[in-house]
């Protein structure tokens, strides 16, 4: 009788045994396929963030620039290091009903490295003005980026 009871004592120790086994192998399968799945969505959310831009930092609206002085434009980009830049001023609020008075390219092929200096013309006339980099493969410009002034600086005397 007492080997009986041994072996079913032995029996239920290892079928809880076997029972913990499988519980943790089924529970550490889902932590691996949760961690698949937390894996792939940083990759995704990474992949959505690594979308080639360029945005212009200043001037970014707001500014008072003294015709005559130099100050620096700035921009970010991302995933255009092997791009040239150019720079255009335009004219916030055209005055004539053709719309720009002039669309002047200030700098082009320059190095994409973020800011650039510029001195502000002494013959610029007074007004309301943005700025737009444009990051550019090559020239003639191809498979640009570009960002505008969020809103006019002013060019004072």
């Amino acid at each position: 009788m007492k080997k009986i009871n041994l072996l079913f004592v032995i029996i239920i120790i290892v079928l809880i045994a076997l029972l913990v086994f499988v519980w943790l192998e089924n529970n550490s399968n889902k932590n691996k396929i949760d961690d698949l799945e937390q894996k792939f969505q940083k990759f995704e959310s990474k992949k959505q963030t690594t979308e080639p831009l360029v945005k212009l930092i200043s001037p970014n609206g707001g500014e008072e620039f003294v015709a005559g002085k130099e100050y620096y434009i700035k921009w970010y980009s991302q995933n255009l290091d092997d791009y040239k830049i150019s720079l255009h001023l335009k004219e916030a609020n055209p005055t004539d009903e053709a719309g720009q008075k002039f669309d002047p390219i200030l700098m082009f092929d320059l190095v994409n490295d973020g800011y650039e200096s510029w001195q502000v013309p002494e013959d610029l006339p007074v007004g309301l003005y943005v700025i737009e980099v444009v990051a550019y493969e090559k020239i003639p410009i191809t498979n640009s980026y570009s960002d505008i002034s969020d809103a006019h600086f002013k060019v004072i005397r």
